[in-house]
C-alpha cells in the first residue's frame, strides 16, 4: 500500500546517500523519497521545495551540519528529523532538537525498519488530514500582525530582532526590511514565547538564531545581529543571557 510520507535524504557522502536510497526502495517501497542533497544549504532549499514530513540528515557534513541546518528552521518544523551519524554520542544534540530518532552508519536493516514502523505509527492520519495538518503548521511558522492597513503575514524565522515605537513595534528583517506593527514589544514578546527570541533591553526584542557577535562589558554589552545592526544587553538581562550560551 502507497504510503503518503514523504522522506528526503542529506548527506555529502555520495556513498550513503545511495546506499540509504536503496534501503528505502528494497524495505520500505511505501515511503515516498521525494529527493537526495548532496549538502546542508542543498537540503535547506529541497525541504522548503518539497515540503518532506520526514528528513534523514546527516550529522557530520562541510561548511554546515546537520544539526545547524536543523536549528535553522527554528522550534517549530513540519517534518520530522532521523540523524544519521556514525559515531554513538550525539544522543544529547538529538533528545535537545527534538529528533524523532537517530540511525547509527553503516545502517543496519533491523534498526531502520524499527525507526521506519515508528514514523508510520506516529505520522498515520486520515485521508486527507496530512494536507491540513501542513497547511496549519505553515501558519504555526509565521506571524499575522494587525499594521496600519491591514493584516501583515511574515516568516518569523526571518525576524532579525523587534524594537520598541511606543504602543508599536518595529519588526526589522532579514532581507532589511523594517515593518511597523500596531502591538507593543510585550504584546510581541507573548506572541513570540515558543520560538527562539530574547529581550535583550527594555526596547529590544532579538532573534537568537541572527546574533553575528556579542561584545560584553561590565554592565551588559552590545549584540552585533547578522544584518550588522547593533542592541544594547542590559545589565539586568546580562547573566540570563550569558547563561544562554554556557548551557
Amino acid at each position: 500500500m502507497e504510503s503518503n510520507i514523504r522522506v528526503v535524504i542529506i548527506d555529502d557522502e555520495k556513498n550513503a546517500r545511495n546506499a540509504l536510497k536503496i534501503v528505502l526502495e528494497e524495505f520500505a517501497p511505501q515511503l515516498q523519497l521525494a529527493g537526495m542533497a548532496a549538502s546542508a544549504r542543498e537540503g535547506m532549499e529541497l525541504i522548503k521545495e518539497q515540503e518532506p514530513d520526514v528528513v534523514f540528515v546527516d550529522i557530520q557534513m562541510p561548511f554546515m551540519t546537520g544539526v545547524e541546518l536543523m536549528e535553522s528552521f527554528g522550534t517549530v518544523r513540519n517534518f520530522e528529523i532521523v540523524f544519521l551519524t556514525a559515531f554513538n554520542n550525539y544522543a544529547q544534540e538529538a533528545f535537545r532538537l527534538k529528533a524523532f530518532d537517530y540511525l547509527l552508519k553503516p545502517i543496519r536493516i533491523p534498526d531502520f525498519l524499527a525507526v521506519v514502523e515508528k514514523l508510520e505509527t506516529h505520522l498515520a492520519r486520515p485521508a486527507g488530514q496530512g494536507h491540513l495538518d501542513r497547511l496549519k503548521r505553515s501558519f504555526d511558522d509565521r506571524l499575522a500582525i494587525p499594521s496600519a492597513d491591514g493584516v501583515e503575514f511574515i516568516t518569523i524565522a526571518d525576524i532579525v530582532r523587534i524594537e520598541a515605537a511606543g504602543s508599536y513595534a518595529k519588526v526589522f528583517l532579514l532581507d532589511g526590511q523594517v515593518k511597523l506593527f500596531s502591538k507593543n514589544l510585550k504584546a510581541m514578546e507573548e506572541l513570540l514565547q515558543d520560538h527562539p527570541f530574547f529581550r535583550a533591553h527594555k526596547s529590544h526584542l532579538i532573534n537568537l538564531r541572527h546574533i553575528q557577535k556579542y561584545a560584553p562589558y561590565k554592565d551588559g554589552g552590545t549584540i552585533i545581529m547578522v544584518d550588522n545592526s547593533e542592541t544594547i544587553l542590559s545589565r539586568r538581562q546580562k547573566e540570563a543571557f550569558v547563561a544562554l550560551y554556557k548551557g
